[in-house]
């Protein structure tokens, strides 16, 4: 069961006021409806929304250059490679560079999130970076580092992030060239 306050409630209607349309539709009424319908299921508790609050309140939140995404067929979350400059070791990358995930793309909002940062290969990002935990099926404990935001910056101009992006898109062809 959902409690709502007043405030909420408020809230919620002029909302799907909002998302209903036109006043003057006939059908604006029960547009009122469906909108609240959708709406209210995201004050639940662990609803995707909750938990995109969430994770987006304690994410860890940094800049980097996407040089690429590359879906991960054990989980379909999309791996994206990112230019940092850090001084870090990370695993499985190079000195000044960092991977994340996405939600797996077999959800819409992971899938979304893959598109999204495909679009911005090339680009300077500011991303925000949720580190989810779960048991996976051999009983591991497991740590990915999943990403729950990103906002575009603009065309890269990192000499360093260039290189690797040409280096990237290099490889990448010669693969497809290899295997077609």
């Amino acid at each position: 069961m959902i409690e709502l306050t007043s405030d909420q409630i408020a809230s919620i209607k002029l909302a799907a006021i909002g998302a209903a349309g036109s006043v003057s539709d006939p059908e604006f009424e029960a547009n009122v409806v469906m909108a609240i319908e959708k709406i209210v299921p995201m004050f639940a508790q662990g609803s995707e929304v909750d938990n995109t609050i969430n994770r987006l309140v304690k994410a860890k939140v940094f800049t980097g250059h996407v040089v690429g995404i590359q879906k991960e067929s054990s989980s379909t979350r999309g791996v994206v490679k990112l230019y940092t400059g850090t001084s870090k070791s990370h695993k499985n990358c190079e000195p000044g560079f960092e991977q994340v995930r996405t939600d797996r793309t077999d959800t819409p909002s992971g899938l979304a999130m893959a598109r999204k940062i495909r679009n911005l290969i090339g680009h300077r990002i500011l991303i925000r970076v949720f580190v989810d935990q779960f048991v996976n099926k051999t009983g591991d404990n497991v740590k990915v580092r999943v990403v729950v935001g990103v906002e575009d910056l603009g065309i890269s101009d990192n000499p360093d992030a260039k290189a690797a992006l040409k280096a990237k898109q290099a490889a990448d062809a010669l693969k497809a060239k290899q295997a077609g």
